[in-house]
């Protein structure tokens, strides 16, 4: 298991709550530990707009995001979770795109449901039930025994309401 996994884990199963701190840049990074934060976060949107001046809209690609997130892990020593969007556009792109985040030294990620374009109020949809199942299995295949931590994000919760969500609950793996 990678060290920060372990530690990322570690966070999550004391089951107290704790922060993961917005870090767009490894200079942000290394202030978000500095002033005491146990995580940090590397949110789509902020990272775009800090490295590019473009929206988190589609055109800031994933590979974009896993580099600049291996930079700022490789910065810190606390864990570093990263925002994956759908994890591509497939399924093999899930497991792919997982491998790289785990070889660039990152903690973990959160998926979303939301189709591509996002940000959108949902105008293209959400991904199917199963084809969520289908990219978190083989983001966990593809992370191994290296305890890479994948939180999957419900963003149906906010179009039909959490009484209807009872199958598409946010979880951890």
């Amino acid at each position: 298991m990678s060290q920060q996994a372990r530690k990322l884990r570690a966070l999550i199963e004391a089951g107290d709550h704790f922060v993961a701190a917005e870090a767009y840049s490894a200079v942000t990074g290394r202030i978000v530990e500095h002033v005491g934060f146990k995580a940090a976060y590397l949110g789509g949107h902020a990272c775009s707009a800090f490295h590019y001046a473009i929206p988190d809209n589609g055109s800031y690609s994933q590979l974009e995001q896993i580099d600049q997130a291996a930079r700022i892990a490789a910065a810190m020593d606390i864990p570093l979770i990263s925002d994956a969007d759908t994890l591509g556009e497939t399924v093999a792109d899930a497991y792919r795109l997982t491998q790289m985040y785990v070889r660039a030294g990152i903690a973990g990620y959160h998926v979303e449901d939301e189709v591509n374009p996002k940000h959108s109020k949902h105008v293209n949809g959400l991904c199917a039930i199963e084809d969520m199942q289908l990219r978190i299995e083989a983001g966990r295949k593809a992370a191994g025994d290296s305890g890479f931590v994948i939180i999957a994000r419900c963003d149906e919760m906010y179009q039909i309401g959490r009484a209807s969500c009872r199958e598409r609950v946010c979880s951890v793996v």
